[in-house]
C-alpha cells in the first residue's frame, strides 16, 4: 500500500474472481468503500481522552462503581471523537463528562447516555 499525498489516494493489489474476464491483468480501477469495518474499535468523545507525559487514558466505572484510569491507544479523531485501538473491552462504561472533577478511586452513579444514531436524518 501507498498513500499519494498529492491525491490522498491509496494503491494497493487485490485478488478476487473475475470469471467473466471483464477486466485483464494489470487493470487499474477504482474501489469506493461505503462502508469500512474495524473490529474491537471504540469510538469515545475527544474528552474522555485525557494525555499525559506516560500516554492516553481514560477514566472506567469499574466494579461497584468505583472509578479506574484506564490507559488506551488512540489512532485517529473522527470529527469530535477518538478512535481507540487497544485498552477497552466491550461493556465498558467510559466516563464522558466532568472528568477533570473525577479521579481514580472514587465512586459514582452513573447515568447512561443513549448511544448516538447512525444517520439521524
Amino acid at each position: 500500500m501507498a498513500v499519494d499525498p498529492g491525491t490522498d489516494t491509496i494503491e494497493m493489489r487485490a485478488q478476487f474472481p473475475n470469471p467473466d474476464h471483464e477486466l485483464l491483468p494489470g487493470s487499474y480501477v477504482r474501489v469506493v468503500f461505503d462502508k469500512a469495518v474495524r473490529n474491537h474499535v471504540f469510538s469515545v468523545p475527544r474528552d474522555s481522552v485525557m494525555r499525559t507525559a506516560q500516554g492516553a487514558s481514560v477514566l472506567v466505572v469499574g466494579k461497584d462503581g468505583i472509578l479506574e484510569s484506564r490507559p488506551v491507544t488512540t489512532e485517529t479523531m473522527n470529527e469530535k471523537r477518538w478512535l481507540v485501538t487497544s485498552g477497552l473491552k466491550d461493556g465498558d462504561r467510559v466516563v464522558t463528562s466532568k472528568t477533570m472533577f473525577l479521579r481514580p478511586g472514587m465512586k459514582v452513579s452513573v447515568k447512561e447516555e443513549a448511544a448516538p444514531l447512525e444517520n439521524s436524518n
